[in-house]
């Protein structure tokens, strides 16, 4: 999806902000990767579980060992990949904000939210702290994302105050 969403904005914010246009391609490139990773994880959980399920009774301790490793390493798989998705969002509502194609007060509550996710989220498993009730932490960028999509899908970007019409150009009156 970030692939997606970033090739289908690329014509849109390029020539707006070009810097953070290169950053959410990039973002999004590694978060592609990082969701591939995750994915295989995912399904080497799935395999050992299945594997565990047709094992006998005395093979059950090699395989509670061996679910600890393979889990362990879908999580930080898991939370490297939140990290990229987080900041891939991040520079889209940066973007969103600066070139004013929506509206800035939404714009800047999608920051917000990013930021919150960050800190209630993600440092925390990075960082080795337990925050309280994380999905406090998480729920806002959802609200975020719901309430820009829906604003996007009823109101398309708006073109910043001042701006010329699309195709609009300046043409010089002759002898003037």
């Amino acid at each position: 999806l970030t692939v997606g969403i970033t090739a289908t904005v690329w014509p849109v914010i390029r020539p707006r902000t070009p810097a953070l246009a290169l950053w959410l391609l990039a973002l999004a490139g590694v978060n592609l990767a990082l969701q591939a990773v995750e994915n295989g994880h995912w399904l080497s959980m799935l395999s050992l579980s299945r594997s565990y399920a047709e094992a006998g009774a005395g093979d059950a301790g090699i395989y509670r060992s061996l679910g600890i490793v393979v889990r362990s390493a879908w999580r930080w798989a898991h939370y490297s990949h939140i990290l990229v998705v987080v900041g891939w969002l991040f520079v889209l509502f940066g973007v969103l904000y600066r070139s004013a194609l929506v509206p800035r007060a939404l714009a800047a509550f999608g920051l917000l939210t990013t930021l919150l996710h960050t800190a209630g989220i993600t440092w925390p498993v990075f960082l080795d702290y337990r925050m309280p009730s994380p999905e406090l932490f998480g729920m806002p960028l959802g609200l975020a994302i719901l309430i820009m999509a829906a604003w996007l899908i009823a109101k398309g970007f708006q073109e910043p105050q001042g701006a010329s019409p699309a195709g609009a150009r300046a043409v010089a009156a002759p002898g003037g």
